[in-house]
């Protein structure tokens, strides 16, 4: 779909004698990870894991000295059962905690990077509506704001409607 893209852009632009074409280039990862609301994202990110990461930590230690206990051979035979099986919920917990951790995180990072690229791409509209550009195309992807009168979509229907009665 990239390869398209670029191809029709690419033959637009040179093939086009009518009119000239201004085109910008952004590089949305690098705003991204550059400008201030992307690196206090990153910040609150990694104080959240840090927090995240103690609490893992002491759970784990809770279920070492468990199996350090499990590991003795004075225990009585009730003792042993009760002490196994708060181990494997202990287990489970800490299972569950880390996998809701894990979810949180990436939740976190998803609605952080949401925000800001929503801004971005806002930002980068008024950008190339002040500087006059008609394209504007992002380095990985694909085109991020275009002037609307080169938009052909709707000549495109009529002309394949068109084309499509014909044929009836």
């Amino acid at each position: 779909m990239q390869k398209i893209l670029f191809s029709f852009v690419f033959l637009f632009f040179f093939t086009s004698t009518c009119f000239s074409l201004n085109v910008g280039v952004v590089d949305l990862q690098k705003a991204l990870n550059e400008c201030e609301a992307g690196k206090v994202a990153v910040q609150n990110l990694k104080k959240t894991v840090e927090v995240k990461k103690k609490i893992i930590e002491r759970k784990k230690a809770e279920l070492t000295k468990l199996r350090e206990e499990l590991s003795k051979k004075a225990l009585k035979e009730a003792e042993r059962g009760k002490k196994e099986a708060l181990y494997e919920t202990k287990a489970r917990e800490l299972q569950n905690f880390m996998g809701k951790v894990q979810e949180e995180i990436s939740n976190k990072s998803n609605e952080y990077q949401s925000n800001i690229l929503k801004g971005l791409v806002d930002i980068t509209e008024k950008i190339a509506k002040k500087e006059k550009i008609d394209i504007v195309i992002e380095i990985h992807g694909g085109i991020v704001y275009f002037n609307p009168t080169m938009d052909l979509t709707d000549k495109l229907i009529k002309a394949y409607n068109k084309f499509t009665q014909k044929k009836r």
